[in-house]
């Protein structure tokens, strides 16, 4: 487990100098798309060294649309939402370090503050690295997957398309969003 990283949330004051020094590292329209959204819609941590050198990142999109077979693969009710866990991403040669869960475990910290009971990400079929830390965490397959270029890496590191995991943050005070389901 890294012992050498901190967490801390890039806030609109510090987006700018984020971006400029790497520490958030996003397409350039992402990141001009951020800029009116950050602490409202999308929250953006960052895993950094005690020099601020960057370890890794992870957002959370709380408004964001939702597709029709995510809503049904998630069950959400017409007009309820469920933050989408995106761009986990660990610096290379930093990986296996225990920073992703870092980070993961301030974003369930956050979706729990807000009083959400489940989040879902997408991650490419192919990536077993990604996926296996996903269900270590307790997330599981919703079974859809959908076609998109986004996801892949070709010449043979294709990790091909899509597929839906969610978590359950089972709180006592919240029912399950699952109850036929083993989590």
């Amino acid at each position: 487990m890294s012992t050498d990283v901190s967490i801390r949330l890039v806030t609109a004051e510090s987006l700018a100098a984020d971006l400029d020094a790497r520490r958030l590292d996003v397409h350039p329209d992402i990141a001009e798309g951020l800029r009116g959204v950050i602490g409202d819609k999308v929250d953006f941590f960052i895993a950094v060294s005690p020099t601020e050198e960057p370890r890794g990142q992870v957002g959370i999109n709380w408004v964001g649309a939702v597709r029709q077979q995510t809503r049904d693969a998630l069950r959400l009710a017409e007009g309820e939402t469920a933050p989408n866990i995106a761009f986990l991403e660990v610096t290379e040669g930093y990986r296996r370090q225990g920073v992703a869960r870092l980070l993961l475990a301030r974003v369930y910290a956050e979706i729990l503050r807000r009083d959400h009971r489940m989040t879902f990400l997408e991650v490419a079929i192919g990536n077993v690295a990604a996926r296996a830390l996903y269900y270590s965490e307790g997330f599981v397959d919703t079974g859809v997957t959908y076609e998109s270029s986004q996801f892949e890496r070709n010449p043979d590191g294709t990790y091909g398309d899509p597929v839906i995991m969610t978590m359950l943050l089972l709180r006592k005070d919240l029912p399950s969003a699952f109850p036929d389901k083993e989590v």
